[in-house]
């Protein structure tokens, strides 16, 4: 955390694997970095961002959320751009569906 206006968060991951098929005998190695932003702009509301960088294909992931507290209830604003594969993540119909760019709205109820 900054001391950049009401404090800037930011954190950064990578993630190395490597593996190997015991036919090919070929070790495959990849490697995922994540960089997270979280920045409050008040007590009730906060900008976030997500960047996923996949090395070895060169294709990212990312993200932008505004998130606003009301008494029971969360509101988001989620926009997002996926690339249409993505290393290391099972590939089935619903991931698929969120590739390319997009919007989504949540409204949460918080009991």
């Amino acid at each position: 955390t900054f001391g950049i206006g009401k404090g800037l968060t930011i954190s950064k991951e990578y993630l190395f694997s490597k593996y190997s098929d015991n036919q090919l005998n070929d070790s495959i190695s990849r490697g995922i970095s994540a960089f997270s932003f979280n920045y409050p702009l008040n007590f009730f509301s906060s900008l976030s961002a997500l960047v996923y960088q996949q090395w070895n294909n060169d294709k990212q992931t990312l993200m932008l959320n505004y998130q606003h507290q009301f008494n029971n209830l969360s509101g988001y604003i989620i926009l997002y751009y996926n690339p249409d594969s993505i290393e290391g993540i099972q590939q089935n119909d619903i991931f698929r569906s969120f590739a390319g760019p997009g919007i989504q709205l949540l409204l949460v109820y918080n009991h």
